[in-house]
């Protein structure tokens, strides 16, 4: 999946659609049209919405711990010293059977299964994207929903249930970005003893992208406002590993010529998916013991780039910890990412 992260019209898309009101509506009967969009094919937009909302696509494999390794490998060289460990089988090195997933791992299993003729030519899945011209997508947030009593395992049936859940079509200026489809989809895993997690995506489909980036100085969300931090440069080989594991070919995180020369960006871009997880994983290294994830609802705000200093921060919201904002800041002190997480303390 692509995990693009980029700021569109100098301002976060849903943080505008939520102070403006701006002209939202859903794909059901109608796709209005105005000068800038006299080329869309209107009626095999709506013909899309209706037909993706009613399909589902279930995948099923078992927990491995090899996939669970490589990825706690990959990101331990870009976290603090108290990343917490993980249960290693002795003879194989891989996570040991019953080692429960951390959140967001998920992600490097449940693949999909689809050929590269299935993918868009800058090699994300074109099955749940719109029809042209809505070629390239942008990760706009999402949210992350846990049963804290049953948590995914090493060695466990697993089930991912994958729906696209609301279409909604978004006219702007052709000089603001053009028109834009937002799509959220949901992602619900259950294992033997029933619901495990449910992931939600924010996606955003347009004609093309702005790699401008518009950096967003918070007086709330700063370094100098944080409980804990951590500062990290991610590399080339750091995106492309992420890549692999999650299965996602979107040239924009692993292909430099694409990333530069075709959509213009200054180097590939930090996938959110990776920058959601880091921030994750820096949560999970200052929670008190028996504080667990139960939710996390985060959006993308501006993009992260490969090769460039960002650092990763938490805020403790009240003082028994079990609500806290977590936030990534690029190298000019900008806000990347911000969400709220809420945890469960396990009962002794």
């Amino acid at each position: 999946m692509s995990a693009s992260i980029l700021n569109w019209n100098s301002k976060f898309l849903f943080r505008t659609i939520a102070t403006r009101k701006l002209n939202l509506r859903p794909l059901v009967s109608s796709f209005s049209s105005s000068a800038s969009m006299n080329s869309i094919n209107s009626q095999s937009l709506e013909d899309w919405a209706s037909k993706a909302k009613t399909n589902k696509t279930v995948f099923r494999e078992v927990i491995d711990g090899v996939r669970l390794a490589h990825l706690r490998n990959t990101l331990f060289p870009y976290l603090p010293n108290n990343y917490p460990q993980i249960s290693l089988d002795n003879s194989t090195q891989e996570a040991a059977l019953g080692q429960s997933l951390f959140p967001n791992s998920h992600l490097v299993y449940f693949w999909l299964h689809n050929p590269e003729t299935e993918l868009s030519k800058d090699g994300y899945f074109s099955g749940e994207a719109p029809p042209p011209p809505y070629v390239q997508r942008v990760w706009a947030g999402g949210e992350l929903q846990f049963d804290t009593s049953n948590p995914l395992k090493v060695g466990q049936n697993a089930q991912l249930t994958m729906k696209i859940d609301s279409v909604v079509e978004k006219d702007r200026p052709v000089d603001s970005g053009g028109p834009i489809v937002l799509v959220s989809m949901s992602r619900t895993v259950e294992n033997d003893r029933g619901f495990s997690l449910k992931e939600i995506r924010n996606l955003a489909y347009m004609e093309k992208t702005n790699p401008t980036r518009k950096i967003i100085i918070s007086t709330r969300l700063n370094a100098k406002n944080s409980d804990f931090s951590h500062s990290l440069t991610p590399t080339e080989i750091l995106l492309f590993r992420y890549s692999a594991l999650t299965w996602n070919s979107h040239r924009i995180h692993y292909d430099f010529n694409y990333s530069t020369k075709i959509e213009k960006h200054p180097h590939n871009l930090v996938h959110g998916p990776l920058t959601c997880t880091l921030l994750l994983e820096l949560l999970r290294s200052n929670s008190p013991e028996g504080h667990t994830l139960a939710n996390f609802n985060y959006r993308a705000i501006s993009p992260l780039y490969s090769n460039q200093p960002l650092s990763i921060h938490g805020k403790w919201l009240d003082e028994s910890k079990l609500s806290c904002e977590l936030f990534a800041l690029n190298n000019e002190g900008g806000v990347a990412m911000s969400g709220k997480a809420t945890l469960n303390k396990t009962v002794s």
